[in-house]
C-alpha cells in the first residue's frame, strides 16, 4: 500500500502541476497580447509626435503669438521665450510663463 500511496501522490502532484503550467501558459499569452498592443500604440503614438513637431507656421523666439485654449483667468496672448521639440513656452504681460504644444499657439506678428 505504500507504494501506491506514493504512486497516488506523484499523480496528484503530476496534475497540480500541468494545471500550473496551463495557468502560466496563459498569463504568459496574455501578456503577450498586451506587450503586442503596447507596441502599436507606442508606433501610433511616435507617428502622432512626429505630425506635431511640424507646424504649420514657423515659430521663432520673440513671436507674438495667442493661445488658442487658454485656461480660465490666464492670458490668452504672450511672447514666445522658448521652443521644446514638442512645446512652446510663451511669457505674458504680467509675466507668467505659459507651456502649450504648438499646435495650440497661433502666430500674430511675426518678429523681424
Amino acid at each position: 500500500m505504500n507504494k501506491e500511496d506514493g504512486v497516488e501522490e506523484l499523480i496528484t502532484q503530476l496534475k497540480s502541476l500541468q494545471i500550473k503550467q496551463a495557468e502560466l501558459l496563459e498569463r504568459l499569452e496574455r501578456a503577450r497580447e498586451r506587450e503586442d498592443r503596447k507596441e502599436v500604440v507606442d508606433e501610433e503614438v511616435k507617428k502622432t509626435h512626429v505630425d506635431e513637431l511640424v507646424p504649420t507656421e514657423e515659430l521663432a523666439i520673440g513671436d507674438k503669438v495667442r493661445i488658442r485654449n487658454p485656461n480660465p483667468f490666464q492670458a490668452s496672448r504672450g511672447t514666445i521665450i522658448k521652443i521644446g521639440a514638442s512645446r512652446v513656452t510663451i511669457q505674458t504681460k504680467t509675466g507668467t510663463k505659459i507651456l502649450r504644444a504648438q499646435k495650440n499657439v497661433i502666430l500674430e506678428h511675426k518678429n523681424e
